[in-house]
């Protein structure tokens, strides 16, 4: 079968537009496909949405001198005046104290003071230092790093010891000749040695790494905890004395 020139031009022509849009196509899908491997993962607008804080009325210390370093620190979180619509409220206050030094002239110290609650008012971090730019990193430290977790059960351990004074004689203490006098101090120290908790949904167990002080207990219930993967440091709020205390425990097993 025989093709004029003009019928075999434009079938020349046909085959070369096939060929390129085939060409074209695939080169746009390895292209996209290349584009999203670069890109990756889209992240979610939860990891990226802006924290909203609200500084309480009782604050002393003004916003404008929070935000510029909670700027620096958590750039993912503002101010906001509105007092129902926050994710956390802050309560800022700034103390001096006078420190005696021997015979010297008093020394006088500023304290910065912040506490940190959830919506609910949960406490999430306490951070007391004289300087506001550490207290608010304390805080920020929090904001990234804390996880939720339930106090189910705990042990402690108690020891006390009686300081007794010894007098009369010249026999050592508990021999002959001594006269032991009424008791003049005891003291009692509770240790909080182990807490079985719930965090992201697995069950553990926390074991005291205060090996001087020990860990203060704290009672069952919800708990904001700082976590970096193997320690983990709990604020919390004691009752009647209102000190906040932080413990630091290990991850020891589970239960």
């Amino acid at each position: 079968m025989k093709f004029s020139s003009v019928t075999h031009l434009d079938f020349f022509k046909h085959t070369v537009y096939t060929r390129y849009l085939g060409i074209s196509s695939l080169t746009t899908v390895l292209g996209l496909i290349a584009l999203l491997a670069m890109i990756g993962p889209m992240p979610s607008l939860a990891q990226n949405a802006t924290k909203l804080i609200y500084l309480s009325e009782t604050s002393s210390i003004g916003v404008n001198d929070m935000a510029k370093y909670f700027q620096k620190d958590c750039p993912n979180t503002s101010f906001t005046t509105d007092k129902a619509r926050n994710d956390y409220i802050l309560e800022a206050s700034e103390s001096t104290s006078t420190v005696q030094n021997g015979s010297s002239e008093p020394q006088y110290v500023k304290t910065n003071d912040l506490v940190l609650f959830d919506r609910d008012h949960l406490l999430v971090r306490a951070s007391s230092t004289s300087n506001l730019s550490n207290a608010v990193k304390d805080l920020c430290h929090a904001i990234k790093n804390s996880i939720l977790i339930q106090v189910v059960d705990s042990q402690t351990m108690t020891e006390s010891l009686d300081v007794r004074g010894v007098s009369g004689g010249s026999g050592v203490s508990g021999l002959v000749g001594t006269i032991v006098n009424d008791t003049t101090g005891r003291r009692t120290h509770t240790d909080n040695s182990i807490l079985y908790v719930l965090a992201n949904g697995e069950r553990a167990i926390l074991d005291c790494y205060e090996r001087m002080k020990g860990c203060t207990p704290i009672g069952g219930g919800k708990y904001y905890a700082e976590f970096d993967g193997e320690s983990i440091w709990v604020d919390f709020r004691m009752p009647l004395i209102h000190r906040y205390v932080r413990n630091h425990y290990v991850v020891s097993g589970g239960w």
